[in-house]
């Protein structure tokens, strides 16, 4: 049987990096989205978003396929792709 002390989340490391998630994404957004590969698409942007420099921040779309290409890579069920403009 396991000890139930190994099954007890301890928590994050000290002076572990955090992104902040803004408010809407807990909001509503977070309602819209039905599939984990968008969510974690979606969690990947806020992440570069946050350590980006200079105003206003964006993500190319060279990054934003980067970002798609590893989350496809390991959802074979469900492929996102970019809509080119």
């Amino acid at each position: 049987m396991n000890n139930p002390k190994d099954t007890i989340y301890k928590g994050f490391p000290r002076k572990v990096r955090y992104v902040p998630v803004p408010a809407p994404l807990l909001e509503s957004l977070l309602e819209e989205i039905d599939d984990l590969a968008e969510l974690k698409c979606t969690l990947r942007v806020i992440a570069m978003l946050h350590v980006k420099k200079g105003h206003p921040r964006f993500v190319t779309l060279g990054e934003s396929r980067t970002i798609l290409s590893i989350i496809n890579s390991r959802n074979v069920s469900h492929r996102i792709k970019i809509s080119e403009p």
